[in-house]
């Protein structure tokens, strides 16, 4: 269950991240940059550049949106920058962001052993049928909100409020003491250089980060990544012998940095940006197929068209800002993970309806029937269909916009040629995401990771209103760049 989650040291100093040295973009970056930069991210916690750390995906740095830190969150959970605090801190901070109170019982049984690691690959399918229970009673509870007396196939008929799976507030210890132990157990066999157990151990730290979609995740490319890290940070301190203690922070980091890797996208990294303290991978993403979660504002989108088409040539188009992407498993059905839009909904909606200006025979009335077909050729749903429609409408009642949009005609063809946007690559289960819905004055109220698998699910009738949604925040900085057909 989501509970308020306020943080009782919310009086204490934000303590911001160190300032990084200026360091120009990778402009035509490979994966090797971008597991460089995850490797000296875990080569930091070994020997510590005080004066050039390194940057920092986003947003492991911050706690919810743009705040940072506390000092007393430093000074509880030790150093925010990496992994272990970070996860520890999530842990005690948001009993709802925990495993659900139907893997109790069978959690409390696999901490009664010796070895959690040795014994987890024969408790894990208990856990994952528990977990899946327990998203099932969420679904069918968020289900119930759709009653046969709302309209169908309207913005309204999708508006769904979140409703989390249950877990057991008291529990804290419980997941802490998972977490912990299995940390514990990686690190004495990582000192002893033994690279056992690592599959069981990134099970479980994918289980807490995500309860639900954790377990629904390829390993294999996290485990390879991961003995990687690890044989790297061993021949670049081949004498050096590390303690316990780093070793649990190597572990945990590494754990964080593979499961980034393993995102099969960052094959293809098409430009690395740094900013402040942040390291923006940048890829390339079909407008095809896409899923939605949350519908726009049609005055922002036809501003941001405006702006788009004001700015640009038939010759050339002008550079976009990023819009925000991650990559999770399907809950409900087998498949492999999916792209969702975490940020960017108005800027992909808006060159969208320039493409299907673009194809419309006239600009002097709006074809419903035009914008269905637009919309079934993309591979779009009806949440994008009926998002669009509302766009369109606001459109063709405001005379200044079609007069614009009239007069750019050859530059409305151009967009039609642009099959592919840039997107910042980032993970859901990274961030504390707030729930806008229900969040009112100070009370918090968090997302959980499932939220977005459901959100985004074609065969679901859910969806937010424009701005009630989900607030992930923005990074602090963006390198625009041109859309590609």
């Amino acid at each position: 269950m989501i509970v308020n989650s306020l943080d009782p040291k919310s009086d204490s100093p934000i303590k911001s991240p160190s300032p990084r040295r200026p360091k120009l973009d990778i402009t035509s970056p490979t994966f090797e940059d971008v597991y460089q930069l995850s490797l000296r991210r875990v080569m930091n916690i070994v020997i510590t550049d005080q004066d050039d750390p390194p940057y920092l995906l986003f947003p492991t740095a911050e706690h919810t949106q743009v705040q940072f830190f506390t000092e007393s969150d430093w000074k509880e959970f030790g150093n925010m920058e990496l992994e272990a605090s970070r996860l520890r801190f999530t842990l005690t901070r948001y009993p709802e962001r925990g495993p659900p109170l139907a893997c109790e019982t069978t959690l409390k049984l696999l901490l009664s052993e010796t070895s959690i690691l040795k014994k987890w690959l024969e408790i894990v399918g208990d856990i994952q049928n528990e977990s899946k229970q327990a998203m099932m009673e969420a679904h069918n509870a968020m289900l119930s909100q759709h009653s046969d007396e709302r309209e169908p196939n309207t913005k309204e008929s999708f508006v769904t409020v979140p409703v989390g799976y249950v877990t057991n507030d008291k529990s804290v210890d419980l997941q802490l003491q998972l977490w912990e132990r299995a940390l514990a157990e990686i690190a004495e066999a990582l000192t002893s250089s033994e690279v056992q157990n690592i599959d069981q151990f990134l099970q479980i730290y994918s289980f807490l980060k995500d309860s639900i979609g954790g377990l629904n995740v390829s390993f294999q490319p996290r485990i390879a990544l991961f003995q990687r890290l690890i044989q790297d940070v061993h021949n670049t301190i081949p004498d050096k012998i590390l303690s316990t203690e780093t070793w649990k922070l190597v572990a945990a980091q590494c754990a964080a940095e593979s499961s980034f890797l393993a995102i099969e996208k960052l094959k293809k990294v098409s430009y690395i940006h740094f900013t402040n303290h942040q390291v923006l991978p940048y890829v390339y993403v079909s407008l095809r197929k896409l899923p939605r979660a949350e519908f726009s504002v049609p005055k922002r989108v036809l501003e941001i068209a405006m702006e788009m088409v004001s700015n640009s040539t038939p010759e050339r188009l002008c550079d976009i800002a990023p819009i925000t992407i991650a990559y999770v498993a399907p809950l409900k059905h087998e498949g492999k993970m999916f792209k969702v839009v975490i940020d960017g909904n108005n800027r992909v909606t808006a060159i969208l309806l320039l493409q299907f200006l673009a194809a419309s025979s006239s600009l002097d009335s709006f074809d419903v029937g035009a914008l269905q077909q637009f919309c079934d050729d993309l591979g779009l749903g009806m949440k994008w269909f009926l998002d669009m429609k509302d766009v369109a409408e606001e459109l063709f009642s405001r005379s200044e916009y079609l007069e614009s949009f009239r007069s750019h005609v050859p530059v409305l063809r151009s967009f039609a040629q642009v099959s592919r946007v840039a997107a910042l690559v980032v993970q859901e289960q990274e961030f504390h995401t707030i729930c806008m819905s229900r969040t009112t004055g100070s009370r918090l109220i968090l997302l959980q990771p499932m939220h977005q698998a459901l959100y985004n699910d074609k065969t679901l009738p859910f969806g937010w209103a424009a701005q009630h949604g989900q607030a992930h925040g923005r990074s602090m900085g963006f390198k625009p760049l041109l859309p590609r057909r």
